[in-house]
């Protein structure tokens, strides 16, 4: 491991070079971690460029430690972004930004002042759709920056680059003269380039001949050693909760996904029902690395209540365990127009400790700073040094924002700090446990082959029987915790050549959780995003229903009770225990589908995904969720259904809505969850129109940042992706193609497959049909036709145009540019606010208004 006294730069220049496009890729991996030097221009400062990059602002600051305040920075230095440098469709290393067009923006004024000329305006051209003359307002765009992962043939020792626009007044002895690097390193790692050429040449694109494409770019690469950002993570971290008037530990236990006897476990409270303004309170939880290892924290998850801001979630609720920067970061709502019955996350930072600077505390409490705390106030009430609590916290004054101390357990003990991060199982449980060194013991002992195969099939059959007698009495149990495990794969339980649960899947399960489930419901992990996560459930948030009550309240599964099917079951209407349900009955080779429901239902929580209720493993597999009265937006869309046409308010709605649960599986939680099969049949409409996005039986999980996943080809024809359809390749961009599809399903009312002639079975993708009228004259104007004819004339055509022009770019081809579900997030948004005035009020609330409208 390297470790560096102060940056080391390198430069990398690319000049004005045709390059001939081959079959072989010019790249096969990146790499995680990248920096964009920043040239600060006149007007920016720290939160326009951490919107710009989608970077948090404490982020920045880690690789920027020459900045005083993050309130000012000077015009004229430059700030380190960092980002992941990927191989871009497997030609070149580089990053694609989604940025959200602003008016008179142009491709020029985005490349050389937007992103400090990280880009050129040739570049952002070739990666969007949109004519340089004809750039929407307040519309996602791509910008992508190229970046380096290093040259091994220069040195193995660097591995982190920067891309560095050069300035006027920049040459290659300048920059080795301000780095301390050698000049003959520099150009090694820049062969060819031309350190003085600051000035980019513009050429025309047409001009180029067929097969090539060039670069204009005049950039520096620079490497900076930095540690691991999430060396380990930890099962236990401490909250200090400080008591504001009127608050109570079941308010508290609330926002920080605890219980008053946990709580009270960890506090000397002489009375629970009572806690004292101005006190603190200890509230434990998990601690994980958030954003790929981007930091330590937790994502919890708060329903907001009528009048709430950002302002009084953080600063009231949370008692500045966050900040508000942190909630607009992870939340898609601007300030003033957070929704009611909202779903926030709320990340809470934390921390496991430092080796470091001591081995003996292991346990530590995120601790906000109050007016008048300092480091004094601070050591004397801990009980712990200030030199200790000053090297915990090297980077804080101790007058403001979080510090990090030691803290004890519910034992009143401090924790030493574990050699691991990883958690294992080191007893067996049920008395079996055969361990590596046992095996090697065995051979040096001379034990023949033939007396350890013996032993070895003895002990299979022992597990087996213990299976059998485990299974007799416990079955139940253990079945319901196997199936809500979130730590093994579900291949694991399914024998998928025989379409029946596997039996030796589940013992396998069984032995290694230590034969008890009683820690399967604890919480493991948080939300995050984009990042937060969450990885951990409590077993009963979904109840287990017995088959006999899932019978009596269908009758039987009857006919009259029965409101949909599916490709994995039907549904059922019911009554549950005082509130409406449906209850999707599958059978037992649909257990895969069940499981993946199963994971996702019950680790994501939010009010734009269906909400599962409870499940029954009893001779059938049953999920039960709550029941959603309007059907699904298939329904409502399709001629001859006998339901009101939807306003064009209300579409957009639904699609925000909609957008709003994806953007939620895709940025907030570990792991990713891709659905693969987005369609209107799969977006249900509650009593109020909105949407939820549901059917998750063939959700796929990755890790952030993983890529693409090659997998077997499941879902529905007319939302697939080329890249799907054809190689099986899976990302959540498959999700975005799918939505694009869904978009042009609200403005045309046409299935994703269109017949193209009556007389005959031509067909034709809906995504064609668009195609096509984006390539007539005038576009704007064309799309008229294709606009659902319902609507009659009560529509905006500039609404109507945007939302096409939204859907094209998300089924663009090439999955780099598709936009991100949280770009997608924030173009609703602004369309649903121009759409405001088109909303015929209560439209749905008022039935004589309706048949009036109608002519009734």
């Amino acid at each position: 491991m390297i470790t560096c006294t102060r940056p080391f730069i390198f430069l990398g220049l690319i000049v004005p070079t045709f390059f001939f496009v081959s079959s072989e890729a010019s790249c096969k991996s990146g790499c995680d971690l990248a920096l964009a030097s920043y040239y600060v221009w006149k007007g920016s400062n720290l939160t326009y460029i951490s919107t710009i990059f989608n970077q948090q602002i404490p982020e920045i600051l880690r690789y920027n430690p020459n900045i005083q305040s993050q309130d000012s920075i000077q015009t004229g230095s430059r700030v380190d972004v960092p980002y992941s440098c990927e191989c871009l469709n497997g030609d070149f290393l580089g990053h694609t930004f989604s940025y959200t067009t602003r008016k008179d923006d142009t491709y020029d004024k985005i490349a050389k002042l937007a992103f400090a000329n990280l880009t050129t305006a040739d570049w952002v051209h070739r990666v969007n759709i949109y004519d340089p003359t004809q750039i929407p307002d307040d519309f996602p765009i791509n910008v992508t920056i190229n970046c380096s992962c290093g040259t091994r043939h220069v040195s193995k020792f660097y591995g982190l680059f920067a891309t560095y626009p050069l300035r006027p007044e920049d040459n290659l002895a300048s920059v080795a003269a301000e780095t301390g690097v050698p000049a003959e390193l520099l150009q090694r790692y820049n062969p060819g380039a031309d350190f003085g050429a600051v000035a980019p040449k513009m050429f025309n694109r047409h001009r180029v001949p067929p097969l090539f494409f060039f670069f204009i770019f005049s950039q520096i690469l620079f490497l900076n050693c930095v540690e691991p950002k999430c060396p380990r993570t930890c099962d236990l971290a401490l909250a200090s909760y400080y008591v504001w008037e009127g608050t109570n530990i079941t308010f508290i236990a609330e926002v920080l996904s605890s219980s008053r006897d946990t709580i009270v476990q960890y506090n000397d409270l002489t009375n629970a029902d009572s806690v004292i303004a101005g006190t603190r309170v200890n509230v434990p939880f998990s601690c994980d690395c958030i954003e790929d290892g981007g930091f330590l924290g937790h994502t919890f998850t708060y329903s907001v209540r009528s009048g709430d801001t950002y302002t009084t979630v953080a600063e009231t609720y949370y008692s500045n365990l966050t900040t508000i920067a942190m909630l607009e970061k992870y939340n898609s709502y601007a300030e003033n127009r957070i929704p009611d019955n909202a779903v926030l996350n709320v990340t809470v930072n934390c921390s496991c400790g430092n080796a470091s600077v001591s081995k003996d505390y292991g346990l530590f409490i995120t601790y906000p700073l109050q007016p008048g705390e300092n480091l004094s106030s601070i050591s004397n009430s801990s009980g712990i040094s200030a030199q200790l609590l000053q090297e915990y916290n090297p980077n804080s004054n101790f007058s403001s924002g979080l510090v990090y101390i030691p803290g004890k357990d519910d034992t009143g003990s401090y924790r030493p700090l574990k050699s691991s991060s990883t958690g294992r199982h080191e007893d067996a449980r049920m008395g079996v446990h055969i361990s590596r060194a046992h095996v090697l013991m065995a051979f040096q002992a001379g034990i023949s082959s033939g007396a350890i195969a013996g032993i070895a099939v003895a002990v299979l059959v022992a597990l087996i029987l213990a299976g059998f007698l485990y299974f007799g009495v416990y079955r139940k149990k253990k079945v319901k915790s196997a199936l809500l495990s979130t730590s093994y794969d579900e291949s694991n339980f399914v024998d998928h050549k025989q379409g029946f649960p596997n039996f030796l899947g589940v013992v396998k399960l069984v032995f290694e959780l230590g034969g008890s489930g009683d820690n399967l419901g604890k919480t493991s992990g948080a939300l995050g995003g984009s990042s937060g996560a969450i990885t951990g459930i409590t077993v009963d948030k979904s109840v287990e229903f017995s088959y006999e009550e899932l019978a009596k309240a269908t009758d039987d599964f009857s006919m009259a009770n029965k409101i949909g099917q599916g490709g994995f079951g039907a549904v059922y209407y019911a009554e549950l225990r005082g509130e409406k349900a449906a209850i999707k009955k599958m059978d037992m080779q649909a257990s895969k589908e069940f499981l993946a429901e199963l994971k996702v239902l019950t680790h994501v929580h939010h009010l734009n995904l269906v909400r599962l209720i409870g499940y029954c493993v009893e001779g059938s597999l049953f999920l039960v969720y709550e029941y959603i009265e309007n059907g699904n937006l298939s329904q409502h869309l399709r001629t001859g259904s006998g339901r009101e046409p939807l306003p064009w308010s209300t579409r957009v709605q639904i699609a925000l809505d909609s957008a709003r649960g994806l953007e939620y599986i895709h940025e907030h939680t570990v792991p990713v969850y891709i659905h693969r099969d987005i369609k209107t049949a799969n977006i249900l409409i509650d009593k109020n129109f909105r949407g939820k996005v549901a059917d998750f039986g063939l959700t796929k999980l990755t890790e952030v940042g993983s890529g693409s996943l090659h997998t077997r080809l499941v879902g529905t024809f007319g939302y697939m992706p080329p890249e799907y359809a054809q190689y099986g390749d899976v990302s959540p961009k498959i999700d975005v193609y799918a939505f694009g599809v869904v978009l042009y399903e609200l403005i045309s009312a046409k299935e994703a497959i269109v017949k193209t002639n009556e007389s005959i079975t031509e067909s034709k993708g809906l995504v064609g049909l668009f195609e096509d009228v984006f390539s007539e004259p005038n576009p704007r104007e064309s799309i008229i036709k294709l606009v659902d004819s319902r609507l009659q004339d009560n529509y905006p055509l500039d609404s109507i145009y945007k939302m096409a022009q939204l859907a094209r770019a998300c089924t663009q081809e090439l999955p780099q540019l598709r936009p991100s579900m949280r770009s997608i997030v924030v173009a609703l948004m602004t369309l649903s606010s121009a759409t405001e005035d088109w909303d015929v009020g209560s439209f749905y609330e008022n039935t004589a208004l309706v048949n009036l409208m109608s002519g009734r």
